[in-house]
């Protein structure tokens, strides 16, 4: 059973995981294996909330939710009116705030959820500080699905020691590089010039 749940993902990417991922990963793995399912994931989820003890605590300081809006609504569109071009175009932008963890995924997903039919997302990680494993599988899981669906996928702002854990994991390869940029207008060319 501790085989059959294991996420295969991880494997290729042990040595560059955080450390607190990868403990929770073995040690949940091997009590699952020697003990019980029930004990393994109690004792996962222990060594996960001690582990990330301060950025929970700064995710429940945070005031703002995670966000899904059209992009005349956004942020990154009040900051770049120059592309007026895009305001005719069906774009979202989903902007995570604080922590993306394995406490907050579940809310992220459920703000991308309710969000207006799109052809194109934007992920605005500027207010993001912090991402673990199961964070940063959920975005890839979310990405894929949608670009199953034809629908364009762009990240931008992320810092650099996320995108160095992004880089490290290969999320960036999975959703091809030129979808990724710190340059909006990179990106918003990038979408304009797709839409003509």
């Amino acid at each position: 059973v501790g085989i059959d749940i294991m996420d295969y993902r991880i494997l290729p990417v042990l040595k560059k995981i955080p450390v607190i991922d990868l403990i929770v990963f073995v040690v949940v793995l091997f009590v699952t294996v020697y003990e019980d399912l029930m004990i393994a994931i109690a004792i996962g989820i222990v060594i996960a909330l001690l582990g990330n003890l301060n950025q929970i605590k700064h995710t429940f300081k945070w005031s703002k939710k995670h966000e899904m809006r059209p992009i005349l609504k956004s942020e990154i569109f009040q900051e770049n009116k120059d592309f007026t071009s895009l305001s005719k175009l069906s774009i979202n932008v989903l902007k995570p705030h604080g922590s993306v963890f394995f406490g907050s995924v579940e809310h992220l997903l459920k703000a991308y959820s309710n969000a207006d039919k799109h052809q194109t997302l934007i992920i605005d990680m500027g207010s993001v500080e912090m991402v673990d494993l199961t964070g940063i599988y959920a975005l890839e899981d979310l990405i894929v699905t949608l670009q199953k669906k034809n629908i364009e996928v762009y990240i931008t702002q992320i810092g650099s020691k996320i995108e160095n854990i992004f880089e490290g994991i290969g999320l960036l390869e999975t959703i091809g590089r030129n979808h990724f940029s710190n340059d909006l207008n990179t990106i918003f060319n990038a979408i304009a010039s797709r839409k003509d």
